[in-house]
This record gives C-alpha cells, structure tokens and sequence, in this order.
C-alpha cells in the first residue's frame, strides 16, 4: 500500500519503490521458508525436543517434534517478510498457519501430551473471544469513520477554548476522553475508538497548516 502524503499524493518515485517492494517480499517469503525447510535441523531444536520428550510420558517422537519447530520457524519468516513487505493482503497472511502446519503435520506438546495442529486445532484459535473483542473494536472504529463522527467529534474538541492552540493540550484532551470512554468499554475498544478520532484531529490541523487562509 502506498503511502499518502498530507495532500493525498504519492510521488512516482515512491509508488515504483511500493511496487518493487511487493514483488521482492512475494518472491523472498517461499524463498526463506524453503531454505529453512532443507536446512539440517538446528542442534537447539534436537535438544528442546529431547527434552520435551524426556519430560512426557507420552512417548514423544524427537524427530518428529524437531521438524515441527524447524516448519513453524519457516513459517514465521514467510509471515514476516510478507506482512513487513505486503506482497499479499495481510488476511491472506494471517491464515497462513491453517494451511501449512496441517500441511506438513505439525505435533505440537501441550501440558506433556502430543497435540496434532490439524485444521480444526489450529483454525479455532482464530475464534478465539479476544479476536472478536479486537473485531468489534474495529468495526465500531470503521463506523465512526464511515460516517464522520471522528471528524465531528475531533473538531469539538479541537473548537473547546484554546485547547487547539496547545499540542499539551490536544493530547491532555485526548487522554481524558480516553479515560471517560475506559469506564464504560474494554480498554480494546477504548483503543480502537480513539484511533480514528486521534487520525482526525491530526488531518484536521494538517488541513489548516496547509490551508493559504
């Protein structure tokens, strides 16, 4: 995604960097994640699993367990590098794990026994309550932004006195919503409620800084 100046404007220079970017982390991810897969299996990955095999009773494959962590490290560099370089939307990033840990059949340990991180195992962490405690954050954020009430509610705070003459006073405005709003919401939804307001305020005076008037 490229970046916007105050204007709504990105240069060439740096929509080609974007798009240059994209394409080298799409290319990148599969790359890293095939080397770690036929790399020799790292010696602290042998003893942890050694150790996690000792301390079940289960009877823990070694072999198996190693494997595990050296795919959830290749794993992990694929998401890095491209979430860091959104070659691919970030959701599409974020499912990744529901695809290749069943894939390659992944054991995972819990509380000494063997878990296996199928499907279902794995895709039920993505319903986890705190996910929808996130989600309705956001969607209470993308509503206030869809229908202006983070501009509505920036500019009242910004036209009380002279609080928008002071940047300390900005802030201490915003604080004392926040607190106002924790009272009665999660801290989460706090949180996602006072970021498009925070965005509004910062395009409301970028708005005037640019003005001529």
């Amino acid at each position: 995604m490229a970046r916007v100046s105050a204007e709504g404007r990105i240069s060439e220079h740096e929509a080609s960097w974007e798009r240059a970017r994209s394409r080298i982390g799409f290319f990148a991810g599969p790359l890293l994640f095939l080397l770690v897969l036929l790399l020799p299996t790292p010696e602290a990955f042998l003893r942890e699993a050694e150790a996690q095999a000792a301390a079940s009773p289960a009877g823990l494959e070694i072999a198996s367990l190693a494997f595990g962590m050296k795919v959830t490290l290749a794993l992990l560099l694929l998401m890095v590098t491209w979430w860091v370089t959104e070659a691919v939307p970030l959701p599409v990033t974020a499912l990744l794990p529901g695809i290749f840990l069943p894939l390659f059949q992944v054991i995972g340990v819990q509380e000494g026994q063997p878990v296996e991180l199928n499907s279902r195992a794995v895709l039920a962490h993505y319903a986890h309550p705190v996910i929808f405690l996130f989600l309705s954050g956001f969607l209470i954020a993308g509503a206030m932004q869809k229908w202006g009430l983070d501009r509505r509610i920036a500019l009242w705070i910004l036209t009380r006195g002279n609080i928008a003459a002071s940047p300390g006073k900005v802030l201490l405005s915003l604080m004392g919503a926040s607190a106002f709003i924790s009272m009665w919401v999660s801290n989460t939804a706090t949180t996602a409620m006072m970021l498009p307001i925070g965005l509004g305020i910062l395009s409301r005076v970028s708005d005037t800084r640019a003005s001529p008037n």
